[in-house]
């Protein structure tokens, strides 16, 4: 059976662009793969606490030497974690925020990439633990960063780059920019990101 995991960052609710195409992503895919199971994260609905000593202290340490609380902190990451290596197929929707992604987001992240677990070092460097998983990012922003704007923009670089050391490589990306500027252009933009969902239907990225 393929396991699809979705993670939703957006605190926009049913009005974010991300949110949405990543939902349509998820159904596509669902369409792809009959009798997919399907896990979501909102990140925004149930936001995650941010990383503490307790918590910077207990990943260290072997489980037995562990406090309770600090069991129970690493405890989630360890859930987390779980989650990712349960699923084929990846799917992180961001919205923008000051030029990067959301704190929810980036809170997920903390708690995922774990030396020892999902990246491991050796002598030959740092090696991502989670590949063989398909990750797709659907990002959406209010302005768009083409070539003139690329030192402003932190969403999609960072996200490539981060995930891409836990080893959730060669993301494919669906990306509505400028949701912001005026109508026709707004809805320009999000109608070529949901075209290019829409095509996954068709050509199987599963290879």
């Amino acid at each position: 059976m393929t396991r699809i995991l979705f993670i939703k960052s957006s605190p926009r609710g049913g009005a974010s662009v991300s949110s949405q195409l990543g939902q349509e992503l998820v159904q596509q895919l669902q369409e792809q793969y009959p009798g997919a199971a399907v896990k979501v994260r909102d990140l925004a609905q149930q936001p995650l606490p941010h990383i503490t000593p307790d918590y910077t202290s207990g990943v260290f340490k072997p489980q037995e030497e562990r406090s309770e609380l600090e069991q129970r902190l690493v405890g989630l990451g360890d859930q987390l974690i779980e989650e990712l290596e349960w699923a084929d197929h990846v799917v992180v929707s961001s919205g923008m925020i000051n030029f990067s992604i959301p704190s929810t987001l980036k809170a997920w992240l903390d708690h995922v990439v774990r030396v020892g677990r999902t990246v491991q070092y050796t002598a030959d460097g740092p090696v991502g633990q989670l590949s063989g998983r398909q990750l797709y990012l659907v990002l959406a922003s209010g302005s768009a960063y083409g070539p003139d704007r690329q030192d402003w923009e932190f969403q999609r670089s960072y996200l490539e780059k981060i995930l891409s050391f836990i080893g959730l490589e060669e993301a494919h990306v669906f990306r509505a920019e400028g949701t912001l500027a005026p109508a026709e252009i707004a809805e320009k933009n999000i109608a070529s990101a949901r075209e290019q969902i829409a095509e996954i239907g068709v050509v199987s990225l599963a290879s």
